[in-house]
């Protein structure tokens, strides 16, 4: 029951009313009378919850004093982003928090300060950052006001809210740069739309600009310094991947409006706040390293922060995912001795270790010797579609397990089937694998050349968020709805509670000292690479 109403009708408690209006000084604030007292104690006697809403900001404090159970406010915002009578300001939410009660945001333009999304999310950031997230929900007010936010018109418009935290995971948009620009930027707008392009419009791989971003509402994403495998491995993958980061922090440093650098997951959170799509960089295949722990560590200096451990091509020390499906069956080395060296000091670093294209050996062997979870950062479910990109079952239970996150990819060679509804299948029967809390979103934009019908590009979030509310296929086939708490898990909420515990235990390795055996000569000859010109120190691995 809300104690006072916009009307200062009640003579034992105050409305804020009375928070805008002069009083003479003959007249005297009610507050919270002695009866009041009386109200609010019987209230907790029922279990009756007690809201502060329209109540006036001494009856609040005195409200928060008395109560012997937590209180609400159903339907307000927050005094520091706008000075409005209804709104609660600090000295009020931190007692409130600190009792264990909770603030509902309104959708009232008028208390809200403005009529946008950006509004309600300016408030929200606000009261997270106050009292943390265990004491907000949504109040709305829907019906009890004129007018209405941009975006959130009626009870059906939430998904445009939930989904303003999407973020994707990995992106190839650096390698489609050096395919098409050679990396030359200074006259490459990515705020304009690239599918008018007269160039870019015809790239089977461009999925992604800054109006699009914009339209799909994402708050992070992962650009991956990525290198083919084939062409320089053993050769100048270490030059070139240092190209791709190199151009992928111009395009940060290009657009400050709009992208801003991150490389923690506190990081990620202040872009967020800032409004601005948070940028972190990923390495692409275990080739990029060249076999070299110091090359690893200089990534993590650069601002890398994850590591995928091969693409297409075996290393001397990680087989690749193809390994799966030769004939016949080759002599697999799986995570080799010197491999765990690599995903130890990535654990010492705080680096993710991402075993997307890896084999099925491989998988098995990081999730058993890796010191914090992994990660698979666009990859599939095997049983949906039997295809060596994907994650088998036991390795998804594995990997739940061990606290980790598998990205769903929406490649449609990968998914096996060419629409948005394919890719929901897979969403879903890893929900039932690994419960909610190890599912996020891998898309592989920039990096294929065919997306599914209706995910074409990186504004398409939100329709997959509609749909995974709604429990619908396009074809009219029903599953479970994913909850309002499933989906901010899935865009972003689950990544970052990896990348906080990677960190935690990053910090607790502080006094490790760093892995620096070299990989062994043996290594390189069990893997049949032992002859190559193009390494000067061959010698030295021998010892």
């Amino acid at each position: 029951m809300s104690l006072a109403s916009e009307q200062n009708c009640c003579n034992w408690v105050d409305s804020a009313l009375v928070d805008i209006v002069d009083i003479d000084s003959t007249q005297l604030r009610t507050d919270l009378s002695l009866w009041g007292r009386l109200v609010v104690w019987e209230m907790n006697r029922l279990g009756m919850i007690v809201d502060l809403s329209y109540a006036s900001y001494g009856a609040a404090l005195d409200v928060l004093r008395y109560s012997r159970a937590p209180v609400i406010f159903s339907n307000a915002g927050a005094y520091a982003i706008n000075k409005h009578h209804l709104n609660v300001k600090e000295d009020v939410l931190i007692p409130l928090a600190t009792q264990g009660g909770l603030i509902m945001i309104t959708f009232d333009p008028e208390i809200l300060g403005g009529y946008t999304l950006d509004n309600v999310l300016e408030h929200l950031n606000y009261l997270r950052e106050v009292i943390g997230s265990d004491h907000i929900g949504i109040g709305s007010g829907f019906e009890s006001f004129d007018g209405a936010i941009d975006g959130l018109k009626d009870v059906s418009m939430f998904p445009n809210l939930f989904n303003a935290l999407q973020q994707g995971n990995h992106n190839d948009l650096p390698f489609s740069i050096y395919l098409v620009e050679k990396n030359l930027i200074n006259h490459f707008n990515l705020d304009s739309n690239l599918k008018q392009h007269p160039v870019w419009a015809n790239v089977n791989t461009s999925h992604t600009d800054l109006p699009r971003l914009r339209q799909g509402k994402l708050g992070a994403q992962f650009w991956v310094a990525y290198i083919r495998c084939a062409d320089t491995q053993y050769k100048d993958a270490v030059a070139r991947t240092l190209e791709q980061i190199d151009v992928t922090k111009r395009i940060i440093r290009k657009y400050p409006n709009d992208l801003k650098y991150a490389d923690s997951a506190d990081g990620i959170m202040e872009a967020y706040r800032e409004k601005k799509l948070a940028s972190l960089i990923a390495v692409e295949g275990g080739h990029s390293i060249d076999s070299r722990l110091a090359v690893l560590r200089l990534f993590y200096e650069l601002g890398v922060r994850y590591l995928t451990l091969t693409h297409s091509c075996n290393t001397p020390w990680a087989d690749a995912s193809p390994v799966d499906e030769q004939v016949p069956a080759p002599s697999l080395n799986n995570l080799s001795a010197w491999g765990r060296h690599v995903i130890w000091e990535m654990n010492r670093l705080g680096m993710m270790i991402d075993i997307s294209h890896v084999s099925y050996g491989v998988m098995r062997d990081v999730l058993a010797h890796s010191r914090a979870p992994v990660i698979f950062s666009h990859s599939s479910a095997h049983a949906v579609f039997e295809h060596h990109r994907n994650v088998q079952d036991d390795v998804l239970r594995e990997l739940a397990r061990k606290r980790g996150i598998v990205m769903v990819n929406f490649y449609p060679l990968f998914v096996g089937g060419n629409t948005i509804d394919d890719v929901i299948k897979h969403l879903n029967h890893i929900r039932s694998i690994t419960g909610v809390d190890h599912i996020g979103l891998g898309g592989d934009y920039n990096g294929v050349a065919v997306t599914p019908e209706g995910l074409e590009d990186v504004s398409k979030y939100p329709d997959l968020f509609d749909m995974l509310a709604d429990g619908v296929l396009r074809t009219g086939e029903t599953f479970e709805p994913w909850t309002r708490e499933d989906l901010q898990k899935l865009a972003g909420l689950n990544l970052l509670r990896v990348f906080r515990e990677i960190e935690r235990i990053r910090d607790s390795l502080v006094e490790e000292d760093p892995f620096e055996d070299l990989i062994p000569y043996e290594e390189f000859v069990k893997a049949n690479v032992a002859d190559q010109p193009c390494m000067t120190d061959m010698e030295m691995h021998k010892s």
